[in-house]
């Protein structure tokens, strides 16, 4: 799905990651199935992720902060598809997991 992995991205980019970190990790594993809808596992990663290190905003509030010294499209900050995700969240049992989305 185009919106995981542009969120991996806008991760990558905001937090400066480097290679060899949780988010590159989480960006390989998305790539290697990039034919399949997103698992949640991975989307909770990215969210867990934003959340760590995107402190105290989502990451559509920092995205919009770079929206005022460039020309960013607003598809490419659309992440609807992965917070219904993490507000669906269900553990390996099949229960409720309350996750706050990050997105």
């Amino acid at each position: 799905m185009i919106q995981h992995h542009n969120a991996i991205m806008w991760v990558i980019v905001i937090i400066d990651a480097k290679p060899n970190t949780a988010i590159y990790e989480v960006k390989e594993k998305v790539w290697k199935f990039k034919s399949y809808e997103p698992f949640p596992s991975q989307v909770k990663a990215v969210n867990t992720i934003i959340g760590k290190n995107i402190v105290g905003k989502t990451l559509t509030e920092a995205i919009d902060e770079l929206r005022h010294d460039n020309d960013i499209r607003d598809g490419m900050c659309d992440f609807d598809k992965l917070i219904e995700i993490i507000t669906h969240y269900v553990d390996k049992e099949g229960h409720a997991v309350e996750i706050e989305p990050k997105f």
